[in-house]
């Protein structure tokens, strides 16, 4: 008899964690589904513009698709300095516009607080600089880029007419 009195505390324990777990699936659902209708709770949607802090710099660098690595990023008020590596050779020309054009939507277009973008891309080997651009708000046009996005001639082509585009001598060779 004292060995049944033994395996109760233990029998309703097991019970009480099988009856928990099996009701958290549907406590998880509920507190998704309220997250996801209360509007207040959700983050910035994508044609809503967001604050550049100190504090969400890295969350949002990392949700950008770039062929190229990320060596330092700075953010100074409105100023935003971004360096990259080129691992790459040859240097394909595409993936650099790509990158660059990137970068200025991200600042100029999702990021409220950022009037001016400086890009250093830098060879991997001797950390000599192949390219940089200054960028300013002022000179972004939303309704141009959104056309030459698809077209990596027009891509190149709208980012010299727009920006300031600096290559190396030396550094520079793409196809």
């Amino acid at each position: 008899m004292r060995v049944f009195y033994r395996w109760i505390p233990i029998l309703l324990t097991s019970i009480t964690i099988a009856l928990v777990v099996s009701l958290f699936p549907h406590f998880a659902d509920k507190q998704t589904m309220t997250l996801n209708h209360n509007p207040q709770l959700q983050g910035p949607s994508a044609s809503e513009a967001m604050s550049l802090t100190t504090g969400n710099l890295v969350d949002q660098f990392t949700q950008l698709a770039l062929h190229h690595q990320l060596d330092r990023i700075d953010w100074n008020g409105s100023m935003l300095q971004v360096e990259m590596f080129i691992e790459k050779s040859p240097i394909v020309a595409q993936d650099i516009y790509e990158d660059l054009f990137t970068l200025a939507q991200f600042s100029f277009s999702q990021a409220n607080n950022v009037d001016t973008l400086w890009i250093r891309l830098l060879s991997k080997e001797g950390k000599k600089w192949v390219l940089v651009m200054k960028a300013s708000k002022s000179a972004w046009n939303e309704d141009d880029a959104s056309e030459v996005v698809q077209d990596i001639e027009l891509l190149e082509s709208y980012l010299k007419q727009r920006f300031q585009i600096i290559t190396s001598a030396t550094g520079l060779s793409m196809k």
